[in-house]
């Protein structure tokens, strides 16, 4: 998975405008639990989602890294910041209040991290130890 991601890199470079995206679009998305998750949403960059998708096909014969529930997630894949989760019906329009306007973030998308853990949890992918940082 290594190699292929290191080759998939070197063929398809990005530009410094390439990796750069604009958040600027808040919102609350009602989760299974029924609790919300808000995130702000980058503007479209379609050459990242193209780059993006590019890597998910050449990976796609890795199906034991990804379950179904992380493939969906990657082809609906949305560049975001998450605010806030687990948040409670009675408390959403409260955190809405402080997304009304004036609100935006520019940022470099300049590292792809790659965990490999033996259980798909947010403890384990968060483990620097778990991780393979490739600078873009």
């Amino acid at each position: 998975m290594k190699f292929k991601i290191d080759k998939f890199l070197k063929e398809n470079k990005l530009s410094e405008k390439d990796k750069e995206l604009v958040f600027d679009s808040f919102a609350c998305e009602k989760e299974l639990d029924g609790k919300y998750t808000c995130m702000l949403f980058a503007q479209d960059n379609n050459t990242l989602m193209n780059f993006q998708k590019g890597l998910r096909e050449n990976l796609r014969r890795f199906n034991k890294y990804v379950d179904e529930t992380t493939e969906q997630y990657e082809i609906d894949f949305r560049p975001h910041i998450t605010i806030g989760r687990n948040i409670a019906k009675n408390d959403l329009e409260e955190v809405k209040s402080y997304f009304k306007s004036g609100y935006a973030t520019r940022t470099l998308v300049n590292e792809l991290v790659l965990p490999i853990v033996k259980n798909n949890n947010i403890k384990e992918a968060q483990n620097p130890d778990n991780q393979t940082i490739y600078r873009l």
